[in-house]
């Protein structure tokens, strides 16, 4: 019985792995039509959605990631429920491990590639949740984006990283994999039912089209609209429940949680837990990212057709009377408390959060600024600002008016 349930998990990863290989082959080949620039990135990936053979590899491209993570996470997840890696193929959970963090780290880099205002915007959004972990958050925001913010340089080193280095991590892991099938017997894949996966996504891509947006400008950049999409839905709904128990510990749910719970899963196939601990981890794991989720998640970005992030909408008649002495007062408070740690001072250089200097602009009603700021997920649901709610109603209202009239 222990060897069947260890070929089931062998099954999945090496559909993980035909999924992969088949990845990287369309990879190349619709890499053969990609500009890597800002400027051209976003023209060359619609002019193969458009035509008809790089539109289907492209469509083919898309789904298969995204089946690809779940099988690999099935795979993972099924060597814990069994205890695959006592039995047998510790090697092929630990490679499993490995294989799922490598699929999400392709869908993560390869997000961006479109450069349109969706994959911009994300790309602004993960920066921004790795610059709020305590010391290391800007040299570490800084290391993923290539520089101070979503650019040339962001495109060019997430561009590399999905072209070169993680097929090349994939190579070497696939060795691993493939020769702990040849060498442990009892753990040999069926692979005719592992090619399973790469038939749906080819059926998926043939029947509903792989979405694309508007070409990203200057201004997406500095812009946190964005919904989550499907794959970092938990971990954006973590961040928004850990912001709820600490302000400002959004990095605990987002960075430090998952971290932990992927150094769990090794910790488990490399010390062989029983697996009874191995089930009941899973079980405890999976319920509370589950409910996590469904309770902070919002709505996630749509799998298909025109993700563009929908811009806030104001919630209230404008309100164009100044009161200088307020807003001197609001620049204060503005100053003097968190707010410049996203903001930066007067709120004009954006770090971890957007630029606020232009918000005037698009907006002056007071009631919407005092919402915002005591609860942002009251105007926007799965915001990834922390609230404000022990501000005091003056404040609020000093701080509504410096952001409507910051230059008084």
């Amino acid at each position: 019985m222990a060897n069947q349930k260890t070929d089931h998990v062998a099954t999945l990863g090496a559909a993980a792995l035909i999924l992969m290989v088949s990845q990287i082959a369309v990879g190349i080949a619709i890499g053969t039509r990609y500009v890597a620039t800002t400027g051209g990135a976003h023209k060359s990936v619609q002019a193969m959605h458009f035509d008809s053979t790089f539109g289907m590899l492209q469509g083919f491209h898309y789904w298969a990631s995204a089946v690809l993570i779940i099988v690999s996470g099935l795979a993972v997840a099924a060597g814990l429920w069994t205890g695959s890696y006592i039995h047998k193929s510790q090697t092929q959970f630990v490679g499993n491990v490995f294989l799922f963090l490598l699929a999400l780290a392709f869908q993560l880099t390869g997000n961006i590639l479109p450069w349109d205002r969706h994959a911009v915007q994300t790309a602004a959004i993960e920066g921004s949740i790795a610059g709020r972990v305590p010391g290391v958050g800007k040299t570490l925001m800084e290391a993923i984006l290539g520089g101070k913010g979503v650019s040339q340089s962001t495109l060019t080193l997430w561009y590399e990283l999905h072209r070169f280095v993680l097929p090349a991590l994939f190579v070497v892991l696939a060795i691993v994999l493939i020769s702990s099938y040849v060498r442990e017997r009892e753990g040999e894949p069926n692979w005719a039912a592992a090619a399973g996966g790469l038939a749906v996504a080819f059926l998926t891509s043939f029947v509903v089209q792989s979405p694309i947006g508007t070409q990203a400008t200057v201004a997406d950049a500095g812009k946190f609209d964005a919904l989550a999409s499907w794959y970092t839905l938990p971990a954006h709904a973590m961040l928004v429940w850990t912001d709820g128990l600490m302000r400002s510990g959004g990095w605990l749910g987002a960075v430090l949680l998952p971290g932990a719970i992927f150094a769990a899963i090794l910790g488990i196939g490399v010390l062989k837990v029983s697996q009874q601990v191995a089930q009941w981890f899973l079980v405890g794991a999976t319920l509370l990212f589950s409910g996590i989720t469904l309770l902070h998640g919002g709505q996630p970005a749509p799998l298909t057709g025109k993700r563009d992030p929908a811009s806030i909408a104001t919630i209230a008649k404008q309100n164009d009377i100044k009161d200088p002495q307020l807003a001197a007062m609001g620049r204060r408070v503005f100053n003097s408390n968190s707010c410049v740690a996203c903001h930066g001072q007067d709120g004009k250089v954006g770090t971890t959060g957007p630029s606020l200097a232009e918000s005037y602009k698009k907006r002056s009603d007071v009631f919407y600024y005092v919402t915002y700021i005591k609860n942002p997920k009251e105007i926007k649901p799965g915001s990834t600002m922390p609230g404000f709610p022990t501000l005091k109603p003056e404040e609020l209202r000093a701080l509504a008016e410096f952001l409507r009239f910051p230059n008084e």
